[in-house]
């Protein structure tokens, strides 16, 4: 950190530069609001008005200098030499204060666990420990299936019914899968763009993603509302809370939902499990 002291006679202004050698420079400069010889912030009076003593009605003074003085007489009006009487406790205050320039400048010269009172190469090596505990040679081998004792984790306990229909063979334009706020957006994107021939696939009975899966009791999120929905502009939806619940995000989910008309043509309870390019079709088949 380097402090320099200089008389300026020019604004306040900072300065932040991105140098090639990853060096940040902030410099700030503060202006001189110098007092030297009664002048600076010091004020200027005019002359008081004269008064006509030998009247008692009020206000007769004034209507008595108004005769007086020709027409333009506030143009010409005289000026006092500057006093000290108003400004100069001022003027000193800011004389003292501001008579230098700071000037600081940072870089990487001070080196990094100084300033964090930590070491940044130690933690980043506790933290590669860390991962290496979590990476496994059988990768997503280690995962057990849904199946047998599991299976009942794969039901949908939020369905009121099962819906039956017969095995699809139409094509439209976009095919999106996942109905979270994900698949939300880009559905919503793709109407504003002109494109209506757009179906969402989605595992559960209605929109929501984790939303609709994770209701347990105090679920919300750690985001701001106003950050995390997307679209409010265009909903005009204005959420209840500033970190807002799972019922109220899944609430939303629904709103963006119905102003996009996106359950035209979606698949609930449908899970895709695979999907195959037509070369001469030039399309995916799923």
């Amino acid at each position: 950190m380097v402090v320099a002291g200089k008389a300026l006679r020019q604004p306040a202004r900072a300065h932040l530069s991105n140098r090639s050698d990853n060096k940040v420079t902030v410099s700030i400069i503060a202006f001189q609001a110098g007092y030297s010889g009664g002048r600076g912030f010091t004020s200027r009076q005019r002359d008081p008005l004269p008064q006509d003593t030998s009247s008692d009605k009020p206000g007769a003074h004034h209507l008595a200098h108004r005769r007086a003085q020709p027409p333009h007489h506030k143009a010409r009006c005289r000026l006092k030499p500057p006093t000290r009487r108003r400004g100069a406790t001022f003027g000193f205050m800011l004389y003292f204060a501001f008579q230098f320039s700071i000037l600081i400048t940072m870089t990487d010269a001070l080196d990094a666990a100084t300033i964090l009172n930590f070491d940044p190469d130690a933690l980043r090596a506790k933290y590669r420990r860390e991962r290496d505990k979590r990476i496994r040679v059988d990768g997503n081998q280690q995962y057990l299936g849904i199946e047998g004792d599991f299976s009942n984790y794969i039901d949908d306990p939020y369905a009121e019914t099962l819906e039956s229909r017969t095995a699809l063979t139409d094509a439209v334009d976009v095919v999106i899968i996942g109905g979270g706020f994900g698949g939300l957006i880009s559905g919503a994107r793709l109407k504003e763009a002109g494109i209506k021939s757009v179906r969402i696939i989605e595992k559960g009975s209605d929109f929501g993603g984790t939303w609709y899966w994770n209701r347990y009791p105090g679920a919300s999120c750690d985001i701001e509302s106003y950050v995390y929905f997307p679209l409010l502009e265009n909903t005009g939806f204005v959420p209840k809370q500033k970190y807002t619940n799972a019922p109220e995000t899944l609430e939303y989910c629904h709103v963006i939902a119905k102003k996009y008309a996106l359950h035209d043509g979606a698949l609930l309870q449908t899970l895709v499990t695979s999907t195959d390019w037509d070369e001469s079709q030039g399309r995916w088949d799923y």
